[in-house]
């Protein structure tokens, strides 16, 4: 596999995981001293217990029919069926390292611009968006390859599987949504250094859409993006689980232009 440029993203994940463990800890230690209290439990830790079950069962669910209706509605890409996508996608898990292969599914989308790869029942998944598959297509090549290359990335250093370990973290939310952002900047350097430079143009469908991403010039929009600053906008990433578009696209850039020297 290709390696990736240090990121904050493994420290961050072992913070989450001591907190998470620490939540479960506590959680555990309030719920026996209540069962073991004279009387019997007390109705807060019923209460708690009882929300913790429901909130597993609803995640649990929710999960399944999104992926029921991907798997129900989508186009399965093979190689019978939007075969230029399927050999890249093959490419991809060749050069990553990856011997499962994980069901890669084209979405209709209405407009959306996304793909995400997600998990359930040990087995892995891949949903493109049709808006951002048609833009890769008139970008070219390159382009699908880096979405396809950072997807699966999630997939190989397993953010899917880490994410369970964790989610007690949410408790924490500005510490897990760091992990997140931590990861996707993981993911886009893998996509990269696997793919051209026009690879880039992947997440710059994302800034500008899938007409006019071509007609943008990096270096005055990264410029532009750089001048907007103020609490607001760090607020917006702060609470997000990416990061803001023009840092990731920057982080991109400048490693693209070491490349070259």
């Amino acid at each position: 596999m290709p390696t990736h440029r240090a990121t904050a993203e493994n420290i961050l994940y072992a913070v989450n995981l001591v907190v998470s463990a620490l939540i479960v800890y506590a959680l555990y230690r309030m719920l026996a001293n209540a069962f073991r209290a004279p009387g019997g439990p007390g109705s807060t830790a019923i209460l708690v217990l009882t929300y913790v079950v429901i909130i597993v069962v609803y995640v649990f669910f929710a999960k399944g029919i999104l992926i029921g209706r991907f798997r129900g509605n989508g186009v399965r890409v093979s190689a019978n069926q939007f075969h230029e996508i399927y050999r890249i996608y093959r490419s991809q898990l060749e050069t990553l390292g990856i011997k499962r292969e994980p069901a890669l599914y084209c979405v209709q989308s209405n407009g959306v611009l996304n793909a995400f790869a997600t998990r359930m029942m040990f087995r892995n998944y891949i949903v493109m968006y049709s808006e951002i598959l048609e833009a890769a297509y008139e970008e070219g090549e390159h382009a699908v390859s880096f979405i396809l290359a950072h997807e699966l990335t999630h997939i190989k250093r397993g953010h899917l599987v880490k994410n369970l370990f964790i989610w007690p973290a949410i408790v924490l939310f500005p510490l897990r949504l760091a992990y997140s952002r931590a990861c996707e900047y993981t993911c886009d350097w893998v996509g990269r250094s696997v793919t051209s430079a026009a690879g880039l143009q992947g997440l710059v469908i994302l800034a500008a859409g899938r007409k006019l991403s071509a007609r943008v010039s990096i270096g005055p929009y990264l410029a532009a993006a750089g001048a907007e600053r103020g609490f607001w906008v760090w607020c917006a990433e702060f609470l997000s689980t990416h990061p803001n578009l023009p840092k990731r696209i920057r982080r991109l850039w400048d490693g693209q232009a070491q490349m070259t020297q």
